[in-house]
């Protein structure tokens, strides 16, 4: 791999910001919420702190603090600037998420155009390609979760690494990776060893000026975990580090811990990588065999080779940490998704001039005769065309977040939506209207909810007694706890889904079936167990997937009240 380190910077960053902002935007407008952990961990705490009403999860309980209010806080600040601005709650919802997507695109373009100074055109130009239509990015760039912002924070880190050494460059990619895991989540400050390593090969030549760079950013780590430190406090009322209670509670917790939560195989990363990222991510597989080749047969010098080795192995660092672990979710792969981009536009660019080298060699033909840019275009057409299915595929699973947004203001008083079985997929408080609140019906779940954060006395932003006081029936065991159930009766609304294999029982009846409901509203929602793989998985022509029906039902109250006078003629 050529590279051109001091030259002219062959892609304009502007351009390229631009570029990626159009499908990040596009996210924010219509990618779905698919991770109950997002809304009822971070856009509830979001609303409560600029609103005052919000779901609480145990995670926020002072008792266990394993959910940062400095970064809550950070997303406050647009929301709460719309809001003075007259926005409403779900404008509020997309304009956050078009911060996040122009966050994103940023970063992004800031790691593109690292390359191509530190690396080659072809790698940066691979990347964008890959970037754009990607359907992992697609999710995780828009996502209000801490994956997401150490993912932005890996981004800056690994554009910073691509430039020669120097007391800036470590200073400031360790400041990235700290932000990343102390603000956002911890794990991600695994992905700073490959840097780590690079450092000590640099101090073979440079010890003494190592010393004094790494001397800088140890003041900097402590300083930026002294004002986390600080902030994460003064919310709780006590002293708090969220970052180590969060390892604490994932790692070295006996009683409780995330493998209460479901488990999967160790396979469920691999084939989620090849579901959200196609063909390319074998590519990133094989990245790192093919540079050692390059390597062995003299290629590549040794120095491209630690360089290679080093922005490549932090996503195979990442892949086998977290295939070891029992507990899986697809969010736990964003702080590595730029990192496969990056080696899988790496091992494509190898790739093809192995290729090159090989079928020149064997057809003794001239390489100005390889179709290199036939093949590009036929990786670029294919790959593209199979994340745009996979993201219009996930468009099935949107009607929760429509649905909600059209329940009417009630005209006096408050009003009351109930979910049973479908609690998991509620889009926040922010698709609720005023004067509305979110209650759960019993159901066959029989895990924690969610309770509510306590009613602050004031409007005031920052007179939110939730936030210190311990609250009432919350464990980390995921023990059910009966509080959180209302009768059906308490309820306004009730959001249900309904399908063909849809079986009432007991704690799950057919809502749409019950006496003093009707149906309000229905939107079509995919019915996964009918559909074949392929069809919920792409959207591809004759592929289509089946659907039920995502329903709000509302109180008839002449029905209500005909069931109650002919309740009393029996006795």
């Amino acid at each position: 791999m050529v590279k051109t380190r001091g030259k002219k910077l062959p892609i304009s960053f502007l351009y390229t910001f631009f570029v990626l902002l159009i499908p990040r935007l596009i996210s924010a407008s219509y990618s779905i919420v698919d991770d109950c952990d997002e809304i009822y961990n971070y856009w509830e705490p979001l609303h409560y702190l600029v609103f005052g009403q919000g779901m609480q999860t145990w995670e926020y309980s002072p008792e266990h603090a394993i959910r940062s209010w400095f970064y809550v806080t950070l997303h406050a600040i647009p929301v709460k600037i719309g809001s003075l601005l007259g926005l409403n709650r779900v404008h509020l919802f997309y304009l956050l998420r078009m911060v996040l997507a122009a966050v994103s695109a940023f970063c992004e373009s800031r790691l593109v155009v690292a390359v191509a100074r530190n690396f080659n055109r072809a790698v940066a130009l691979h990347m964008v390609a890959i970037l754009l239509p990607n359907a992992g990015m697609w999710a995780a760039s828009t996502s209000f979760l801490p994956s997401s912002f150490a993912m932005y924070a890996v981004m800056l880190a690994l554009s910073y690494q691509l430039s020669p050494p120097s007391t800036s460059r470590t200073v400031k990619v360790v400041a990235c990776i700290v932000v990343g895991a102390v603000v956002g989540w911890p794990f991600c400050a695994a992905l700073i060893a490959p840097f780590m390593l690079l450092e000590l090969y640099d101090a073979t030549r440079y010890f003494p000026v190592l010393m004094a760079r790494w001397v800088k950013a140890g003041l900097i780590t402590l300083a930026i975990c002294a004002v986390c430190i600080v902030i994460d406090s003064l919310f709780y009322g006590r002293l708090q580090f969220v970052a180590w209670n969060i390892v604490r509670y994932n790692v070295f917790s006996s009683n409780s811990g995330p493998d209460l939560y479901g488990t999967e195989p160790w396979y469920y990363y691999l084939a989620n990588l090849v579901l959200q990222h196609n063909f390319i991510i074998l590519f990133a597989l094989v990245c790192a065999p093919l540079v050692l080749l390059a390597s062995l047969t003299g290629w590549m010098n040794f120095d491209s080779l630690v360089d290679l080795t080093a922005v490549t192995a932090p996503f195979y660092l990442w892949l086998g940490i977290f295939t070891l672990q029992p507990h899986k979710e697809e969010r736990f792969m964003y702080p590595a998704y730029p990192v496969l981009c990056l080696t899988a536009a790496i091992g494509l660019d190898l790739s093809l001039k192995l290729s090159m080298q090989c079928v020149c060699y064997i057809a003794r033909i001239n390489r100005a005769r390889f179709p290199t840019k036939t093949l590009v275009f036929l990786v670029y057409l294919v790959t593209g065309l199979l994340g745009v299915s996979r993201i219009v595929a996930t468009m099935n699973y949107a009607s929760p977040m429509d649905l909600y947004a059209s329940i009417p203001t009630p005209e006096e008083g408050k009003a009351r939506v109930c979910v049973g079985k479908e609690w998991y997929r509620y889009p926040s408080s922010f698709f609720l209207p005023d004067h509305t609140e979110l209650r759960f019906l019993k159901s066959e779940f029989d895990g924690i909810l969610p309770g509510e954060f306590k009613e602050p006395t004031s409007s005031r932003f920052w007179d939110r007694p939730g936030i210190r006081d311990i609250p009432e029936h919350m464990n980390d065991l995921n023990l059910e706890e009966p509080s959180r159930y209302v009768p059906i009766d308490t309820c306004d609304y009730i959001v249900d889904s309904l399908f063909s294999y849809t079986k009432a029982t007991e704690r799950e009846p057919i809502y749409a079936q019950q006496p003093g409901w009707r149906v309000k509203e229905v939107r079509p929602f995919i019915d996964t167990q009918n559909s074949k793989f392929i069809g919920r998985a792409y959207a591809f022509p004759l592929m289509e997937p089946k659907y039920g029906l995502y329903q709000l039902l509302v109180k008839d109250s002449n029905a209500t009240k005909r069931i109650h006078e002919e309740a009393k003629s029996t006795f």
